[in-house]
């Protein structure tokens, strides 16, 4: 993992508060200089359960009300909190899929994109995630979601306490890391990023790829590789 982007990267005031959040840089990303755009990691409510030892849905949402004022719930023991956070880090959810680690819980959480992106690039690598290494990663919604909602049209848009929608300062955030690593190449890959990206851009920059199927979540085979081409 390269790790010189980091002091940029902790520069943003949002990653000061959630460093889990910062982007992954593979080793050999200023080679290919392809940065992905993620979604968002999903969390189950019933991992808040079991570390943090709350089955109320109410009071789970309630830790997200100053998700972005705040790095930790108050009250919350930290190393229970770690052991939420471990779901999220996206420098350590990535290295387990390196790694292979099927034993880790991490990846038995099943993240689908990164397993999508695996059959499309897998064969070129000797492990099937070896593709990491090239590229460099992040997720464009700044908050895990969570997979079981009191309400399921809730989008906490408007109780998050920063004055702006979510998808403004998911949009924001991802102007700001594309401005440090300064990709030659950004592939949006999934429908939610791609719909933003074109409802804030009037203009999408040539060297930004919205590679998402248009009636999927996730990647459209032949935008991606047509994107690709000629440059990894």
């Amino acid at each position: 993992m390269n790790a010189n982007y980091d002091k940029e990267f902790k520069s943003i005031h949002h990653f000061q508060l959630h460093p889990e959040l910062m982007p992954y840089v593979g080793d050999n990303f200023n080679d290919t200089r392809i940065l992905l755009i993620g979604n968002s990691f999903c969390l189950p409510v019933s991992k808040f359960s079991t570390e943090l030892g709350n089955t109320n849905k109410n009071a789970v949402e309630e830790i997200f009300r100053n998700w972005y004022v705040d790095s930790a719930p108050k009250g919350i023991n930290t190393t229970s909190w770690k052991n939420v956070i471990e779901f999220f880090n996206i420098c350590k959810v990535i290295s387990a899929f390196l790694n292979e680690d099927m034993s880790n819980e991490i990846i038995l959480q099943a993240h689908n994109l990164f397993t999508w992106i695996a059959r499309l690039l897998g064969t070129r690598y000797n492990k099937p995630y070896g593709f990491f290494k090239d590229f460099a990663f992040f997720n464009y919604y700044q908050r895990p979601e969570l997979k079981e909602r009191v309400s399921e049209s809730q989008e906490f848009t408007d109780i998050c306490n920063i004055g702006i929608s979510e998808d403004e300062f998911a949009f924001e955030t991802a102007k700001n890391v594309i401005k440090i690593l300064n990709p030659s190449l950004t592939l949006v890959v999934t429908k939610q990023v791609c719909d933003s990206f074109n409802n804030h851009y009037k203009n999408l920059p040539n060297n930004i790829k919205l590679v998402a199927d248009t009636q999927n979540l996730w990647i459209n085979d032949k935008k991606f590789f047509a994107a690709i081409s000629g440059r990894y």
